[in-house]
């Protein structure tokens, strides 16, 4: 068991936030399907109002694994917005994928100062 300020990684069993300490949560692109993808998105979208959350992830782009690299590119965003929104860190997950990364990483700061100046 983690001592009482590690933060564990909740990736697929978001019902885990029942216990005790502080985690993370995400989709990560590992198990990201076209036919649970929205259920999954959904569910950690739930998880994200708990104030045990501390972070969103393990998530992000992996060009080694299975999964359809779109399909990943598009809940990474969602994953980063949502992240946004509830007012917390992510924790990526990144595998041969690092230009794809920093260029979303690019857009959400452009995305940040077009919000800002408005």
């Amino acid at each position: 068991m983690p001592g009482e300020r590690a933060i564990r990684n909740v990736l697929r069993d978001f019902d885990a936030l029942n216990s005790n300490g502080y985690f993370s949560c995400g989709v990560h692109p590992w198990f990201i399907t076209k036919a649970s993808a929205e259920l999954q998105f959904a569910a950690l979208h739930e998880a994200a109002k708990n104030p045990r959350v501390l972070a969103i992830g393990e998530c992000g782009l992996d060009k080694v694994c299975e999964t359809d690299f779109e399909l990943q590119l598009i809940y990474f965003k969602k994953q980063i917005a949502l992240a946004r929104t509830v007012g917390k860190s992510v924790i990526v997950h990144c595998v041969k994928a690092w230009e794809e990364v920093l260029n979303e990483k690019e857009s959400e700061s452009e995305s940040e100062s077009e919000s800002e100046s408005e």
